[in-house]
């Protein structure tokens, strides 16, 4: 695989960066948290360029778990306010261009967020037809928006038992930065599942509720530490200067 992270990374902050346009444009508000992660992966969805593998020419298959929001009860005006979040997060998935119908609901695998060639059911042989052998995971990636130490690092170290040749970790960026702890992890668990054979990508973004919040009360800075395939985990790279302080670049 020819990975470009820049590139992988331009694509996403860019669609997020519009996502976050749209929804802020059609006044959803952030107060969802199950919003946050949707957008997240809409952004992720329209990576899937970015992430081929040399010899094979059809377009990945992208999944993440997008399903209506439980209404509340007596609460109708926040009820409708949800189900207008929920439909503007289905218009603005990007699927495969030759999908005849898009699925309504749809839910993640083993991860959060993932790319493959071929779908799940394929890969078992739904309704008995032959297991699809050359069935494979492109992209695996964890979102922790709750990003204490503790939850991002649990979700972190399910990447480390699922091979994939790009593995992301997104989390909510504050104060503290979890560089040396990412370090740590790679050092670790880097013997399983070849994941030092991995692309390996950790991006600390401001989630919908801050991005909002920012327009008001000040820059927000994004943070992407980046670990080529092969590379020591020491020379986890570090690229603020992907996008200036602003946020304009996002």
């Amino acid at each position: 695989m020819a990975f470009v992270a820049k590139t992988f990374c331009d694509t996403f902050f860019e669609s997020l960066r519009q996502r976050y346009e749209t929804f802020a444009h059609d006044k959803i508000s952030p107060q969802f948290s199950w919003l946050n992660s949707a957008l997240i992966f809409i952004a992720l969805q329209t990576c899937r360029n970015e992430v081929r593998l040399d010899g094979r020419h059809e377009e990945p298959w992208s999944r993440f778990k997008l399903h209506p929001p439980t209404e509340k009860t007596n609460d109708p005006e926040g009820n409708e306010a949800a189900k207008a979040a929920y439909k503007l997060v289905r218009e603005q998935r990007e699927v495969r261009h030759n999908f005849d119908e898009v699925p309504e609901h749809v839910t993640e695998w083993l991860v959060d967020f993932s790319f493959s060639y071929r779908k799940i059911d394929e890969a078992y042989g739904i309704h008995e037809a032959p297991p699809a052998g050359d069935f494979e995971l492109l992209l695996t990636a964890e979102s922790e928006i709750d990003s204490t130490y503790d939850k991002v690092m649990e979700d972190l170290l399910r990447l480390y038992f699922i091979p994939s040749p790009v593995r992301v970790m997104i989390y909510q960026k504050r104060a503290e930065d979890f560089k040396q702890h990412f370090i740590r992890m790679l050092k670790a668990h880097g013997h399983r599942t070849n994941a030092t054979a991995a692309n390996w990508l950790f991006l600390g973004i401001p989630t919908y509720r801050d991005w909002r919040a920012a327009k008001t009360e000040g820059d927000i800075r994004y943070k992407v530490h980046y670990l080529p395939a092969g590379a020591n985990p020491d020379a986890l790279e570090t690229h603020d200067e992907w996008w200036d302080e602003t946020g304009e670049n996002l």
